[in-house]
Protein backbone atom coordinates (compact mmCIF):
# COMPACT_ATOMS: atom_id res chain seq x y z
CA UNK A 1 0.00 0.00 0.00
CA UNK A 2 0.69 3.56 -0.39
CA UNK A 3 1.86 5.50 2.77
CA UNK A 4 -0.54 8.44 3.18
CA UNK A 5 0.81 11.97 3.34
CA UNK A 6 0.70 12.06 7.41
CA UNK A 7 3.14 9.91 9.30
CA UNK A 8 3.86 9.74 13.07
CA UNK A 9 7.08 10.94 14.01
CA UNK A 10 8.45 9.16 17.49
CA UNK A 11 11.69 10.02 19.08
CA UNK A 12 15.31 10.24 17.96
CA UNK A 13 13.54 11.04 14.32
CA UNK A 14 12.39 7.22 14.00
CA UNK A 15 9.80 7.57 11.31
CA UNK A 16 6.61 4.98 11.41
CA UNK A 17 4.29 5.06 8.30
CA UNK A 18 0.62 4.45 10.05
CA UNK A 19 -2.07 3.49 7.75
CA UNK A 20 -5.73 4.89 8.81
CA UNK A 21 -8.52 3.75 7.76
CA UNK A 22 -12.61 3.92 8.54
CA UNK A 23 -14.08 1.82 10.91
CA UNK A 24 -16.49 1.52 13.79
CA UNK A 25 -15.57 4.22 15.98
CA UNK A 26 -17.23 2.66 19.01
CA UNK A 27 -15.12 -0.50 18.86
CA UNK A 28 -12.27 1.43 17.91
CA UNK A 29 -12.02 3.59 21.14
CA UNK A 30 -8.92 2.00 23.61
CA UNK A 31 -9.72 2.32 27.02
CA UNK A 32 -7.39 2.17 30.15
CA UNK A 33 -7.43 2.87 33.85
CA UNK A 34 -6.38 5.39 36.95
CA UNK A 35 -3.44 4.19 38.97
CA UNK A 36 -2.39 4.68 42.22
CA UNK A 37 1.31 3.95 43.56
CA UNK A 38 3.44 4.13 46.44
CA UNK A 39 7.30 5.85 45.64
CA UNK A 40 9.23 3.21 45.06
CA UNK A 41 6.81 0.63 43.83
CA UNK A 42 5.86 -0.66 40.44
CA UNK A 43 2.81 0.37 38.65
CA UNK A 44 1.31 -1.21 35.05
CA UNK A 45 -0.17 0.65 32.65
CA UNK A 46 -3.03 -1.66 30.41
CA UNK A 47 -5.18 -0.26 27.51
CA UNK A 48 -7.36 -2.32 25.34
CA UNK A 49 -8.93 -1.58 22.29
CA UNK A 50 -11.71 -4.15 20.81
CA UNK A 51 -11.63 -2.81 17.31
CA UNK A 52 -7.36 -2.07 16.02
CA UNK A 53 -8.03 -1.35 12.67
CA UNK A 54 -4.86 -2.62 11.64
CA UNK A 55 -3.60 0.27 13.79
CA UNK A 56 -0.77 -0.31 16.54
CA UNK A 57 -1.17 0.83 20.31
CA UNK A 58 0.66 3.83 21.53
CA UNK A 59 1.96 4.75 25.62
CA UNK A 60 3.19 8.19 25.52
CA UNK A 61 4.49 10.20 29.44
CA UNK A 62 3.18 13.41 30.81
CA UNK A 63 5.79 15.41 28.97
CA UNK A 64 3.93 13.70 25.65
CA UNK A 65 7.27 11.37 25.16
CA UNK A 66 6.39 7.85 23.61
CA UNK A 67 7.29 5.16 25.92
CA UNK A 68 6.51 2.51 23.67
CA UNK A 69 4.97 2.08 20.22
CA UNK A 70 3.36 -1.48 19.58
CA UNK A 71 6.66 -3.58 20.49
CA UNK A 72 8.83 -1.31 19.86
CA UNK A 73 10.71 0.94 23.12
CA UNK A 74 10.73 4.46 22.19
CA UNK A 75 12.33 5.76 25.18
CA UNK A 76 15.49 4.59 27.16
CA UNK A 77 14.46 4.43 30.36
CA UNK A 78 15.28 0.89 32.19
CA UNK A 79 12.19 1.41 34.79
CA UNK A 80 10.16 1.24 31.38
CA UNK A 81 9.37 -2.71 30.52
CA UNK A 82 6.74 -4.04 28.26
CA UNK A 83 4.61 -6.46 29.99
CA UNK A 84 2.07 -7.42 27.12
CA UNK A 85 1.69 -6.25 23.04
CA UNK A 86 -1.04 -7.96 21.06
CA UNK A 87 -3.26 -5.89 17.87
CA UNK A 88 -5.54 -5.48 21.29
CA UNK A 89 -3.60 -4.27 24.26
CA UNK A 90 -0.64 -2.78 25.22
CA UNK A 91 0.71 -3.27 28.54
CA UNK A 92 3.87 -1.48 30.00
CA UNK A 93 5.50 -1.49 33.69
CA UNK A 94 7.27 1.55 35.46
CA UNK A 95 9.49 0.18 38.45
CA UNK A 96 10.86 2.51 41.29
CA UNK A 97 8.26 5.23 41.12
CA UNK A 98 9.19 8.38 41.58
CA UNK A 99 7.05 11.30 42.61
CA UNK A 100 7.99 13.19 39.59
CA UNK A 101 6.37 10.30 37.45
CA UNK A 102 3.26 11.26 39.04
CA UNK A 103 0.82 13.01 35.79
CA UNK A 104 -1.79 11.87 33.14
CA UNK A 105 -0.27 9.16 30.80
CA UNK A 106 -2.38 9.11 27.24
CA UNK A 107 -2.51 5.65 25.13
CA UNK A 108 -3.38 6.73 21.29
CA UNK A 109 -4.31 4.33 18.49
CA UNK A 110 -3.92 5.66 15.03
CA UNK A 111 -6.96 5.73 13.20
CA UNK A 112 -9.28 8.05 11.29
CA UNK A 113 -9.31 10.35 13.49
CA UNK A 114 -6.69 9.11 16.14
CA UNK A 115 -8.20 7.90 19.37
CA UNK A 116 -6.75 8.02 22.73
CA UNK A 117 -7.76 6.98 26.67
CA UNK A 118 -6.36 8.81 29.43
CA UNK A 119 -4.97 6.58 33.06
CA UNK A 120 -4.20 9.02 35.29
CA UNK A 121 -0.79 8.03 38.36
CA UNK A 122 -1.20 8.84 41.43
CA UNK A 123 1.75 8.56 43.33
CA UNK A 124 1.60 8.43 47.20
CA UNK A 125 4.57 10.24 49.29
CA UNK A 126 5.67 7.64 52.18
CA UNK A 127 5.84 9.81 55.31
CA UNK A 128 8.53 9.45 57.51
CA UNK A 129 9.12 8.21 60.98
CA UNK A 130 7.66 10.68 63.27
CA UNK A 131 10.00 12.81 65.81
CA UNK A 132 8.76 13.47 69.35
CA UNK A 133 10.62 16.83 70.85
CA UNK A 134 9.94 18.44 74.12
CA UNK A 135 11.03 16.29 76.52
CA UNK A 136 14.32 17.38 78.97
CA UNK A 137 14.26 15.54 82.12
CA UNK A 138 12.18 13.67 84.68
CA UNK A 139 8.87 15.32 85.75
CA UNK A 140 7.28 15.91 88.94
CA UNK A 141 4.20 14.06 89.82
CA UNK A 142 1.36 16.57 89.20
CA UNK A 143 3.46 18.46 87.02
CA UNK A 144 2.29 19.19 83.48
CA UNK A 145 4.48 18.71 80.11
CA UNK A 146 4.07 19.03 76.49
CA UNK A 147 5.32 17.11 73.91
CA UNK A 148 5.59 17.95 69.99
CA UNK A 149 5.50 15.38 66.81
CA UNK A 150 6.80 16.07 63.27
CA UNK A 151 6.90 14.11 60.54
CA UNK A 152 8.00 15.16 56.97
CA UNK A 153 7.37 13.50 52.99
CA UNK A 154 3.94 12.66 53.25
CA UNK A 155 1.52 13.19 50.20
CA UNK A 156 -1.29 13.64 50.47
CA UNK A 157 -0.51 15.21 54.01
CA UNK A 158 -0.20 12.33 56.81
CA UNK A 159 -2.46 12.50 60.18
CA UNK A 160 -0.98 12.24 63.82
CA UNK A 161 -2.45 11.00 66.63
CA UNK A 162 -1.13 10.46 70.32
CA UNK A 163 -1.85 7.55 72.81
CA UNK A 164 -0.16 6.95 76.45
CA UNK A 165 0.39 3.13 76.59
CA UNK A 166 -3.31 1.56 75.24
CA UNK A 167 -4.36 5.02 76.19
CA UNK A 168 -5.62 7.52 73.68
CA UNK A 169 -4.31 11.23 74.43
CA UNK A 170 -6.16 14.23 72.61
CA UNK A 171 -3.72 16.35 71.11
CA UNK A 172 -3.88 19.03 68.98
CA UNK A 173 -5.37 19.21 65.38
CA UNK A 174 -2.41 18.24 63.00
CA UNK A 175 -0.95 21.32 61.08
CA UNK A 176 -0.17 21.05 57.55
CA UNK A 177 3.14 22.40 55.83
CA UNK A 178 4.25 22.21 52.22
CA UNK A 179 7.60 20.64 52.13
CA UNK A 180 10.03 22.46 49.21
CA UNK A 181 9.68 19.98 46.47
CA UNK A 182 5.91 21.23 46.23
CA UNK A 183 5.08 17.75 46.10
CA UNK A 184 5.12 16.15 49.78
CA UNK A 185 3.89 17.82 53.11
CA UNK A 186 5.48 18.22 56.69
CA UNK A 187 2.77 17.61 59.34
CA UNK A 188 3.12 18.42 63.01
CA UNK A 189 0.84 18.00 66.28
CA UNK A 190 1.48 18.41 69.92
CA UNK A 191 -0.17 17.18 73.09
CA UNK A 192 -0.50 18.45 76.48
CA UNK A 193 -1.36 16.47 79.94
CA UNK A 194 -0.48 16.05 83.78
CA UNK A 195 1.92 13.48 84.78
CA UNK A 196 0.56 11.00 87.82
CA UNK A 197 2.84 8.44 89.86
CA UNK A 198 1.45 5.56 87.37
CA UNK A 199 2.84 7.38 84.40
CA UNK A 200 6.40 6.47 85.90
CA UNK A 201 7.93 4.69 82.87
CA UNK A 202 4.85 4.80 80.40
CA UNK A 203 5.70 5.41 76.90
CA UNK A 204 4.34 8.28 75.15
CA UNK A 205 3.93 7.14 71.06
CA UNK A 206 3.24 9.18 68.23
CA UNK A 207 1.74 7.26 64.83
CA UNK A 208 1.59 8.72 61.97
CA UNK A 209 -1.44 7.46 59.61
CA UNK A 210 -1.31 7.25 56.08
CA UNK A 211 -2.73 5.17 53.23
CA UNK A 212 0.64 4.48 51.68
CA UNK A 213 1.72 2.52 54.82
CA UNK A 214 -1.30 -0.06 54.28
CA UNK A 215 -2.13 -0.68 58.28
CA UNK A 216 1.57 -0.62 59.00
CA UNK A 217 2.76 0.58 62.12
CA UNK A 218 4.85 3.87 61.72
CA UNK A 219 5.48 5.51 65.40
CA UNK A 220 7.76 6.50 67.51
CA UNK A 221 7.96 6.71 71.57
CA UNK A 222 8.92 8.76 74.57
CA UNK A 223 9.51 6.96 78.10
CA UNK A 224 8.93 9.48 81.00
CA UNK A 225 10.01 9.45 84.00
CA UNK A 226 8.09 10.46 87.14
CA UNK A 227 9.57 11.69 90.13
CA UNK A 228 6.97 10.88 93.38
CA UNK A 229 6.40 10.81 97.51
CA UNK A 230 7.41 7.12 98.72
CA UNK A 231 4.63 5.30 99.97
CA UNK A 232 5.33 1.83 102.67
CA UNK A 233 3.80 -1.25 104.15
CA UNK A 234 4.93 -3.59 106.68
CA UNK A 235 5.27 -7.28 106.37
CA UNK A 236 6.04 -10.03 108.62
CA UNK A 237 8.22 -12.99 107.97
CA UNK A 238 6.79 -15.53 109.03
CA UNK A 239 3.30 -14.09 108.75
CA UNK A 240 1.66 -15.47 112.17
CA UNK A 241 4.70 -15.51 114.62
CA UNK A 242 4.56 -16.82 117.68
CA UNK A 243 6.86 -16.58 120.77
CA UNK A 244 10.35 -18.16 120.65
CA UNK A 245 10.85 -17.62 116.85
CA UNK A 246 12.79 -15.43 114.89
CA UNK A 247 10.58 -12.56 113.14
CA UNK A 248 11.80 -9.97 110.45
CA UNK A 249 9.82 -6.73 110.24
CA UNK A 250 10.52 -5.79 105.85
CA UNK A 251 9.40 -2.13 105.34
CA UNK A 252 8.47 -2.47 101.76
CA UNK A 253 9.03 0.68 100.35
CA UNK A 254 7.98 1.85 96.75
CA UNK A 255 8.63 5.91 95.40
CA UNK A 256 10.73 7.76 92.58
CA UNK A 257 13.68 7.50 94.33
CA UNK A 258 13.12 4.53 95.94
CA UNK A 259 13.24 5.35 99.94
CA UNK A 260 17.13 5.13 100.87
CA UNK A 261 16.19 5.65 104.58
CA UNK A 262 13.74 3.68 107.12
CA UNK A 263 13.22 4.98 110.93
CA UNK A 264 11.57 2.22 113.17
CA UNK A 265 9.59 3.24 116.04
CA UNK A 266 7.53 1.16 118.36
CA UNK A 267 4.76 3.37 120.14
CA UNK A 268 5.68 4.12 124.15
CA UNK A 269 9.13 3.68 123.34
CA UNK A 270 11.45 6.57 123.54
CA UNK A 271 14.10 6.41 121.66
CA UNK A 272 13.21 5.21 117.86
CA UNK A 273 14.47 1.39 117.38
CA UNK A 274 16.41 1.92 114.54
CA UNK A 275 17.47 4.19 112.08
CA UNK A 276 19.11 2.44 108.69
CA UNK A 277 19.49 2.71 105.29
CA UNK A 278 18.01 -1.46 105.06
CA UNK A 279 14.51 -1.86 105.74
CA UNK A 280 14.10 -4.76 107.95
CA UNK A 281 13.69 -5.21 111.93
CA UNK A 282 14.73 -8.56 113.12
CA UNK A 283 13.73 -10.08 116.66
CA UNK A 284 16.18 -12.99 116.85
CA UNK A 285 13.93 -14.42 119.78
CA UNK A 286 10.31 -13.24 120.19
CA UNK A 287 9.20 -13.06 123.33
CA UNK A 288 5.29 -11.47 124.88
CA UNK A 289 7.35 -8.42 125.74
CA UNK A 290 7.74 -7.42 122.04
CA UNK A 291 4.07 -7.08 121.20
CA UNK A 292 3.10 -3.78 120.54
CA UNK A 293 2.33 -1.47 117.49
CA UNK A 294 5.60 -0.83 115.29
CA UNK A 295 5.93 2.25 112.83
CA UNK A 296 8.42 2.52 109.93
CA UNK A 297 8.85 5.55 108.37
CA UNK A 298 10.20 5.74 104.81
CA UNK A 299 12.01 8.20 103.52
CA UNK A 300 13.29 10.07 100.20
CA UNK A 301 14.27 13.39 98.59
CA UNK A 302 10.75 13.24 97.13
CA UNK A 303 9.21 13.01 101.13
CA UNK A 304 8.55 10.50 103.46
CA UNK A 305 5.60 7.90 104.42
CA UNK A 306 5.13 6.31 108.02
CA UNK A 307 3.37 2.59 107.58
CA UNK A 308 2.56 0.92 110.98
CA UNK A 309 1.75 -2.71 112.30
CA UNK A 310 0.63 -4.91 115.47
CA UNK A 311 2.60 -7.07 116.93
CA UNK A 312 0.92 -9.66 118.91
CA UNK A 313 3.05 -12.12 119.91
CA UNK A 314 1.10 -15.39 121.29
CA UNK A 315 2.25 -18.79 123.07
CA UNK A 316 0.43 -20.92 119.95
CA UNK A 317 1.47 -20.19 116.57
CA UNK A 318 -1.50 -18.29 114.72
CA UNK A 319 -2.62 -20.97 111.51
CA UNK A 320 -5.06 -20.85 108.94
CA UNK A 321 -8.37 -22.78 109.62
CA UNK A 322 -7.68 -26.10 108.84
CA UNK A 323 -10.58 -28.12 105.92
CA UNK A 324 -13.06 -29.51 107.34
CA UNK A 325 -13.36 -33.67 106.73
CA UNK A 326 -15.79 -35.05 104.23
CA UNK A 327 -17.40 -37.72 102.00
CA UNK A 328 -17.08 -37.42 98.19
CA UNK A 329 -20.32 -38.85 96.40
CA UNK A 330 -19.92 -39.71 92.73
CA UNK A 331 -22.89 -39.63 90.68
CA UNK A 332 -23.10 -42.23 87.57
CA UNK A 333 -26.37 -42.40 85.52
CA UNK A 334 -27.84 -45.69 84.74
CA UNK A 335 -30.13 -46.57 81.92
CA UNK A 336 -33.64 -45.72 82.13
CA UNK A 337 -35.91 -48.84 82.77
CA UNK A 338 -38.75 -49.65 80.23
CA UNK A 339 -41.40 -48.85 82.70
CA UNK A 340 -39.74 -44.88 83.35
CA UNK A 341 -41.93 -42.37 82.04
CA UNK A 342 -40.59 -39.85 79.45
CA UNK A 343 -40.94 -36.85 82.10
CA UNK A 344 -38.75 -38.93 85.23
CA UNK A 345 -35.53 -37.69 86.24
CA UNK A 346 -32.53 -40.19 85.00
CA UNK A 347 -31.58 -42.77 87.06
CA UNK A 348 -28.27 -42.12 89.40
CA UNK A 349 -26.21 -44.52 91.42
CA UNK A 350 -24.47 -42.60 94.16
CA UNK A 351 -20.97 -44.01 95.74
CA UNK A 352 -19.21 -43.01 98.94
CA UNK A 353 -15.63 -42.31 97.63
CA UNK A 354 -14.03 -41.17 101.08
CA UNK A 355 -13.51 -40.29 103.52
CA UNK A 356 -11.78 -37.52 102.26
CA UNK A 357 -10.86 -34.14 103.14
CA UNK A 358 -11.65 -30.17 101.68
CA UNK A 359 -14.11 -27.75 101.85
CA UNK A 360 -17.20 -27.19 99.18
CA UNK A 361 -16.69 -23.41 97.98
CA UNK A 362 -18.54 -21.40 95.17
CA UNK A 363 -17.13 -22.27 91.66
CA UNK A 364 -16.53 -25.71 92.22
CA UNK A 365 -16.57 -28.78 89.38
CA UNK A 366 -20.01 -29.75 90.80
CA UNK A 367 -21.63 -26.49 90.70
CA UNK A 368 -23.42 -26.82 94.10
CA UNK A 369 -25.54 -24.54 95.87
CA UNK A 370 -25.49 -25.11 99.74
CA UNK A 371 -28.85 -24.40 101.51
CA UNK A 372 -28.63 -24.39 104.61
CA UNK A 373 -31.42 -25.09 106.88
CA UNK A 374 -31.85 -26.19 110.68
CA UNK A 375 -32.22 -29.55 110.32
CA UNK A 376 -31.41 -30.94 107.69
CA UNK A 377 -29.18 -29.43 105.37
CA UNK A 378 -29.12 -29.79 102.08
CA UNK A 379 -26.09 -29.60 99.32
CA UNK A 380 -27.40 -29.78 95.14
CA UNK A 381 -26.10 -30.66 92.23
CA UNK A 382 -27.67 -30.80 88.60
CA UNK A 383 -27.64 -34.66 87.42
CA UNK A 384 -25.69 -35.09 83.93
CA UNK A 385 -28.22 -36.90 81.64
CA UNK A 386 -25.49 -37.48 79.16
CA UNK A 387 -23.51 -40.63 81.11
CA UNK A 388 -20.88 -38.26 82.63
CA UNK A 389 -20.25 -38.73 86.12
CA UNK A 390 -20.70 -36.13 88.75
CA UNK A 391 -19.73 -35.79 92.32
CA UNK A 392 -20.28 -33.51 94.96
CA UNK A 393 -18.33 -33.46 98.63
CA UNK A 394 -20.39 -33.81 101.91
CA UNK A 395 -18.58 -32.17 105.00
CA UNK A 396 -19.22 -34.13 107.81
CA UNK A 397 -21.07 -31.72 110.16
CA UNK A 398 -21.01 -33.84 113.86
CA UNK A 399 -19.12 -37.22 112.71
CA UNK A 400 -21.53 -39.70 114.77
CA UNK A 401 -24.93 -37.68 115.19
CA UNK A 402 -25.71 -36.90 111.22
CA UNK A 403 -26.78 -39.48 108.11
CA UNK A 404 -26.67 -38.53 104.72
CA UNK A 405 -30.07 -39.40 102.47
CA UNK A 406 -30.02 -38.70 98.64
CA UNK A 407 -33.24 -38.12 96.26
CA UNK A 408 -33.80 -37.08 93.08
CA UNK A 409 -36.47 -33.55 92.30
CA UNK A 410 -38.21 -34.29 88.80
CA UNK A 411 -38.51 -31.38 87.98
CA UNK A 412 -35.61 -29.76 88.09
CA UNK A 413 -33.40 -32.83 87.51
CA UNK A 414 -31.24 -32.00 90.94
CA UNK A 415 -29.53 -34.69 92.96
CA UNK A 416 -30.21 -33.54 96.57
CA UNK A 417 -27.96 -34.83 99.96
CA UNK A 418 -29.68 -33.99 103.13
CA UNK A 419 -28.50 -34.29 106.92
CA UNK A 420 -30.74 -36.47 109.03
CA UNK A 421 -30.71 -39.61 111.37
CA UNK A 422 -27.71 -39.85 113.48
CA UNK A 423 -24.52 -41.18 111.31
CA UNK A 424 -21.98 -43.57 112.98
CA UNK A 425 -18.80 -44.60 111.88
CA UNK A 426 -18.40 -44.83 107.66
CA UNK A 427 -20.62 -45.24 104.59
CA UNK A 428 -21.08 -48.23 102.63
CA UNK A 429 -22.90 -47.93 98.83
CA UNK A 430 -26.46 -46.87 98.44
CA UNK A 431 -28.68 -46.91 95.56
CA UNK A 432 -31.08 -44.63 94.42
CA UNK A 433 -33.65 -43.87 91.59
CA UNK A 434 -35.49 -41.13 90.47
CA UNK A 435 -38.78 -42.14 90.12
CA UNK A 436 -38.20 -42.76 94.59
CA UNK A 437 -39.14 -39.78 97.20
CA UNK A 438 -35.92 -39.43 100.40
CA UNK A 439 -37.57 -39.35 103.01
CA UNK A 440 -37.05 -40.56 106.69
CA UNK A 441 -38.29 -44.22 107.50
CA UNK A 442 -37.83 -45.37 103.57
CA UNK A 443 -36.20 -48.31 102.67
CA UNK A 444 -32.31 -48.59 103.11
CA UNK A 445 -32.19 -48.87 99.32
CA UNK A 446 -32.70 -45.18 99.48
CA UNK A 447 -29.90 -43.69 102.37
CA UNK A 448 -26.38 -43.87 102.79
CA UNK A 449 -25.73 -46.67 105.61
CA UNK A 450 -23.36 -46.78 107.75
CA UNK A 451 -21.73 -49.88 108.25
Amino acid sequence: PVCPSTQQTLNKGLFFCVWRAGGNKVHSQPWTSDETVVAGGTVVLKCQVKDHEDSSLQWSNPAQQTLYFGEKRALRDNRIQLVRSTPHELSISISNVALADEGEYTCSIFTMPVRTAKSLVTVLGIPQKPIITGYKSSLREKETTTLNCQSSGSKPAAQLTWRKGDQELHGEPTRVQEDPNGKTFTVSSSVTFQVSREDDGADIVCSVNHESLKGADRSTSQRIEVLYTPTAKIRPDPPHPREGQKLLLHCEGRGNPVPQQYLWEKEGSVPPLKMTQESALIFPFLNKSDSGTYGCTATSNMGSYKAYYTLNVNGEPSRPPRPSPGILLACLPTPRSATSSPESSPRCAWRARGPAVGVWSPGSRSALECARRKPPAEWRAPVSPSGAPDAILLPLLSPGSNNYCLCVERPQSLARAGVGVPLSRGLRQGRYSGDQQGTRGVPATSWLQTG
